[in-house]
Formats: C-alpha cells, structure tokens, sequence
C-alpha cells in the first residue's frame, strides 16, 4: 500500500471512531492521535533521486560536478564553439572548481564528487536534488583520455533515463600520451586509473587541437600510444543519469 492510500484508510478510520465521541476534547484527543500516525510530509517527497551509473568497460570518471538550477542558466558549451576556460580545467584535468564558481554565482544548487572517488566501470552514484529546480547539468572528465569529458548540459529535470556519450573539448591534441599533465594548456593524459596503458610510449604524431568541441572520435591506439581500444575505448554511451521521485 502506498502512503497516500494508507493516510486515506487512517483518515477514515479516525473519522468512524470520531462519530462516536464528537465532544472538543474527545475530537482533540482522536486528532493528535491521528497526526501521530500519520507522517503528512516525505521528507524526500521534495526531491529527486539521481543515479550515475559508468557503462564503460574500461573508462573511469573524475569527481562529479552536478548542478540542479533553473532555466535561467546558461549551458556549459555549445557543439561547434570553443570552450570556457572553465570547461577546459574540467576536460583536460578533471578540475570542477571554476565551473562550480559559475553555477554558485548563478544561485545552482550543488553536489561535488557524489562518488567520493572516480568513478570506475560498472560503478553507480546516487544523490539527491531539490524539485525546486527545473534543470539539471553534470559534466566530468572521462580517464584515459586528453580532454574527453562527458555532460548533461542544461537538461530539464524530470524522471526518466538519459544516455551521455564522450565528448571532445578540442582544447588540446589527442596524443594518447601518459604525461601526467592535468593542468590546462599541459599536453598528455593525467593517469590511467587501471594502471594498463604504455606510460613509455611516446604519443601520437601528426595529431592537433580540434579547436571547438565536438564529439569524440574514440581512443585510436596504434604506434605511439599509450592506449588500447579494446581495453581503454567505449562503445555508445559513457553514462547514463536516471532521475526518479
């Protein structure tokens, strides 16, 4: 029985035995019991319940940024245009502080690192947000790679399931290169979490900035690279977000 049905047979129940005694004090006594019994207010029936769940098979996420806000929030980037400065910190080096900067300047409701770690293949994360807010953004850096990231920009709010798949920042070259460099505008890839790629190799030749972002084209492996695509790359989504009431 749900709480709604079940505050509904309470609610009759109390008013049978209330017709036998309709004195003030005999009414006040049936109420209190009654409220006492009965919860009026769920308190997570004002908010929504969030998963993120890897479906990769060999990527991993950095710490979250989410970020529950309204429609009057701008998107993190747009297909085809340069990104901020701040999207760049996220993609090439997992750094969510200046985009959190931004979402708090705006009034956002956040969440940092739900996780408390990366979040591995196969791994979920759960959380909470206020149905105050109507939208909802997420955005992390997907590891091993350059500047690939993956996002939930200025979505609307509502239950259901979302699938989101790598996106390229175009920042800097996809050289498939182990450097620890997790600093913007500082080639190469911060770490392999699985400790599986070629930290000798010596990168990828002849690769460039792509100078907007787009989609990510993939992990290529090959000579050079640290990388390999059947243990590093994906098929389809990244992730997916599932929001329930």
């Amino acid at each position: 029985m749900n709480k709604f049905a079940l505050i509904i047979v309470v609610l009759f129940s109390f008013t049978l035995s209330g017709c036998q005694n309709m004195s003030k004090e005999g009414f006040k006594e049936g109420f209190q019991n009654f409220t006492a019994k009965v919860k009026f207010w769920d308190k997570d029936s004002d908010q929504y319940t969030i998963t993120v769940t890897n479906l990769s098979t060999g990527s991993y996420l950095t710490p979250l940024l989410v970020a529950g806000h309204s429609n009057s929030q701008t998107n993190m980037f747009a297909y085809g245009k340069a990104a901020s400065p701040e999207l760049q910190a996220v993609a090439e080096g997992g750094d969510i502080e200046p985009l959190a900067a931004q979402f708090k300047t705006a009034g956002a409701e956040l969440i940092k690192n739900p996780a408390g770690d990366l979040l591995g293949p196969g791994e979920s994360t759960t959380f909470n947000l206020a149905k105050t807010n109507t939208r909802i953004s997420i955005v992390s850096m997907i590891l091993p790679t350059n500047d690939g990231f993956i996002a939930l920009d200025n979505a609307n709010l509502r239950e259901g399931a979302q699938f989101l798949y790598a996106i390229d920042a175009g920042t800097e070259a996809n050289d498939e290169q182990i450097t620890g460099g997790g600093t913007p505008n500082t080639p190469g890839i911060p770490t392999d979490p699985s400790g599986r790629a070629d930290a000798s190799a010596a990168g990828l030749s002849g690769v460039s900035a792509e100078g907007s972002v787009g989609r990510h084209s993939g992990i290529t492996g090959g000579e050079g690279s640290a990388l390999d695509p059947e243990v590093h790359g994906w098929n389809g989504a990244i992730a997916s977000v599932e929001v329930s009431m």
